[in-house]
């Protein structure tokens, strides 16, 4: 009982910590990201039932994060605050999971200082009100490894696979990467576990009743909007594994694999933030003999190494290595932090100072490093807020009509037409970036082409394009409507 209350106290700082420093990235977060814009979109058509457009308006698949944003938009009322709330819920209580999958493992201050370090981390900060997928993949990702810890640890919960495998199968519909952990969790039972074939088969089931159920769905129903693997996983798949072979054996591959190795360092840098790495990296002394302490933290290094591989895959096939990747990594790695945060303990212990005070430091060091410089919490920078700013203003003027805008930041004509009837996507547009290069006829041309009724100068864009745009304007083709004189952007209308 005494555990449980202890447990449950610490849990509760944390998470209270984790909302608190969410809030604070929330209110100060002005724009939405450039995904947002797409996923908004998309959601906005599967509101009218239009799967249709939902796959052109953006994204070529569908994920669970689009079809939630719509149920929270019956609650909210605003797309924006109904993208972002999903995130900042399964942002938050991602440490849930995290906290419990520790404390199979370690004593509750370790738990507790792990879980801290996890909850206040700036990059999981700024990702959690961004309008994006990953929060949900975190927080069910992390809850499959919950239970299947659970599962292998305890005999009598051993049911717990089928809550683990439905976790990750839920993680998946926000990521296809999960992947990774599902082969990972059945290696480790192949190779670790005994009652393999009972537990694999308990694993497993919630998968082949997904896959009968889905086949049953799309036989009687005949709903393309029912067939999980077309709005879904074939695009994924295609994404990832589509002639991976023949980038794998291409001249150039010995190069790219240093390049990957490279960007996967400094992104997962980013990622763990620098001034947690020498806790991480004091983690690794003697990390063998730590290991030993339990059979199941090879599970947490089968998954990171299988994880490490993926992310090679990715990059030779994609050629991207987005941070938001390296989590694939960081989740199950961030468990081994503990092994540092004992050392330093120890350490300190063995120059004197108290257990209660050594954790009392390193818990003050991982709050002051964060705080210390707040804007690592949020997303963007306020020079971005002026596309918002445009973006109304033609709202406004137009009172909310659908208005096809052609300007150097999508988020523009997001926010003129968020309110408007009409979803404009704006994919099948001219690209800002090709009609700088143009001539002044021929730009004309494209923009009355398109069917443009607004153009954004930004004087940042147009450095290199070989002439004064404003000074080459002519009054018959477009008028000047509004400046914004420090940022150096100018409205037009076409006539």
């Amino acid at each position: 009982m005494k555990n449980k209350n202890t447990d449950l106290l610490l849990l509760s700082g944390v998470f209270l910590t984790a909302f608190v420093l969410r809030l604070y990235a929330f209110f100060n977060t002005p724009v939405i990201n450039h995904d947002g814009v797409l996923y908004i979109n998309q959601a906005r058509a599967i509101m009218n039932n239009n799967w249709g457009l939902a796959k052109q308006c953006g994204y070529d698949f569908i994920s669970l994060y689009h079809l939630l944003i719509p149920l929270c938009y019956r609650i909210f009322g605003d797309w924006i605050l109904a993208a972002q709330s999903i995130s900042f819920l399964f942002g938050t209580c991602a440490v849930i999971p995290f906290y419990f999958i520790l404390r199979h493992f370690f004593q509750p201050p370790i738990s507790f200082i792990a879980s801290l370090a996890f909850a206040v981390n700036p990059f999981f900060v700024s990702y959690s009100v961004d309008l994006v997928k990953d929060p949900i993949f975190w927080f069910f990702a992390l809850l499959g490894i919950f239970f299947f810890i659970t599962a292998l640890k305890k005999e009598k919960k051993l049911y717990f696979l089928l809550f683990s495998n439905i976790s990750f199968l839920i993680a998946g519909l926000a990521r296809f990467e999960i992947l990774i952990y599902f082969i990972g969790s059945i290696l480790f039972i192949l190779f670790f576990e005994d009652k393999k074939t009972k537990k694999t088969l308990i694993f497993f089931a919630p998968i082949i009743v997904m896959i009968v159920l889905v086949n049953v769905l799309n036989a009687y129903l005949l709903k393309e909007t029912l067939y999980l693997w077309t709005f879904y996983f074939l695009p994924r798949t295609h994404r990832f594994f589509n002639d991976l072979t023949n980038n794998l054996l291409k001249p150039d591959i010995l190069e790219k694999s240093f390049l990957a190795l490279k960007l996967l360092l400094f992104k997962m840098s980013k990622v763990l933030y620098v001034p947690f790495i020498p806790i991480f990296l004091i983690s690794f002394l003697n990390i063998r003999k730590d290991i030993k302490r339990d059979r199941h933290f090879r599970y947490f290094i089968l998954l990171s190494l299988m994880s490490l591989i993926a992310l090679y895959f990715f990059y030779i096939k994609i050629e991207i290595l987005s941070p938001r990747y390296t989590v694939f990594f960081i989740l199950p790695a961030f468990v081994f932090i503990c092994f540092g945060i004992e050392k330093i303990i120890l350490f300190l212990a063995k120059r004197g100072l108290h257990e209660k005070y050594a954790h009392l430091l390193i818990c003050v060091y991982i709050m002051t490093s964060v705080l210390v410089s707040p804007s690592t919490l949020i997303p963007r920078t306020a020079d971005k807020i002026v596309y918002k700013t445009a973006g109304e203003y033609i709202a406004k003027i137009e009172n909310n009509v659908n208005t096809i805008i052609i300007a150097p930041d999508s988020r523009i004509m997001f926010y003129a037409n968020l309110n408007s009837p009409v979803i404009e996507c704006g994919n099948q547009l001219a690209k800002y970036e090709n009609l700088i290069h143009m001539k002044y006829d021929d730009l004309i041309s494209i923009l009355k082409g398109n069917g443009v009724k607004y153009f954004l100068w930004e004087a940042k864009e147009w450095k290199n394009s070989g002439y004064d745009f404003p000074k080459a304007v002519q009054a018959k083709h477009l008028t000047e409507i509004k400046r914004w004189e420090e940022e150096q952007l100018i409205l037009y209308r076409i006539l």
